[in-house]
């Protein structure tokens, strides 16, 4: 039997037996690249708040439907350390999800998502812009 572990997006701020913790809404970022090839030179910064060690956190991420091409996303943390990518998006697809951990801090905390394109649609071999909708969630246990 094969068990499937999903995060569940909720828009609301709720109650965790570690206190308060912030469920993020889904947000949209739109980038610009300027460098060229396929890895893009510019990030977003996510930010969230953490109850602490003890709460897993993890990150959904979606292709938006505008998107021509297909894109990984590589999710970092605030120090700049990969925590770990998706793989290839096609538009509107979702990856649920990507685990921050149970060791992040206590309080306002920040993820970075960067993008990686590859050929194929509008893609002729450089990712000029992408996008991406992303929420950062306590994980249900």
């Amino acid at each position: 039997m094969k068990f499937i572990k999903a995060l569940v997006v909720l828009t609301v701020t709720g109650v965790s037996n570690l206190g308060l913790a912030t469920v993020a809404t889904a947000r949209p970022y739109n980038v610009q690249c300027t460098s060229t090839g396929q890895f893009c030179d510019r990030a977003v910064q996510v930010n969230f708040t953490s109850d602490g060690p003890g709460t897993e956190y993890g990150v959904v991420v979606k292709a938006p439907a505008t998107h021509c091409s297909d894109v990984s996303y590589l999710v970092y943390d605030s120090q700049g350390r990969l925590i770990g990518s998706t793989d290839f998006l096609a538009p509107s697809r979702v990856y649920n999800y990507l685990s921050l951990g149970r060791n992040v801090p206590r309080g306002s905390q920040s993820i970075l998502i960067r993008a990686l394109g590859r050929n194929g649609g509008c893609n002729q071999g450089q990712l000029t812009s992408w996008g991406v909708e992303v929420t950062v969630s306590p994980v249900p246990q």
